[in-house]
């Protein structure tokens, strides 16, 4: 397994195929997909990739300006695998160190990332929280100050 980067238009796809093949309740029209990650490509924003030797898992993150506090918070705004098991939780291990780097990068005080609106068991914050973060629901903060 390895960390990286997107290199091509054709991993834009596989991520955008691997997040549609999930059950997901809201319509995922892949052009838009396409279009939008394409940008935050071109724009050099944080997405990362683990290989092996095919992408399994990627994530998306930013800068996110909160309305309360003038503290800067780094968000993952997309996370997804098609993988299951000890495979899976290395896969969030990787790039959630790696959102971890770059958001002490951008002098951020926080990175926040959180798991699926119909994740009852809180299963991907749960296993945030084995690597350290804190848990509230669904919802996993590290704090980096």
């Amino acid at each position: 397994m390895n960390l990286d980067i997107i290199r091509s238009l054709r991993d834009i796809e596989t991520c955008v195929d691997m997040y549609s093949a999930w059950d997901n309740p809201f319509p995922v029209d892949r052009a838009w997909c396409i279009k939008n990650m394409k940008e935050l490509w071109f724009r050099k924003k944080f997405i990362r990739v683990v290989r092996n030797p095919e992408i399994i898992a990627f994530i998306i993150g930013d800068m996110t300006a909160w309305a309360h506090a003038k503290e800067r918070c780094f968000s993952q705004s997309y996370y997804c695998s098609n993988v299951h098991g000890i495979v899976a939780y290395r896969c969030m291990d990787l790039l959630h160190k790696e959102m971890e780097i770059e958001a002490r990068r951008l002098k951020s005080q926080f990175v926040m990332s959180s798991g699926r609106f119909d994740d009852t068991k809180c299963v991907f914050s749960r296993i945030l929280e084995k690597l350290g973060w804190e848990r509230y629901g669904i919802l996993a903060l590290k704090r980096l100050t």
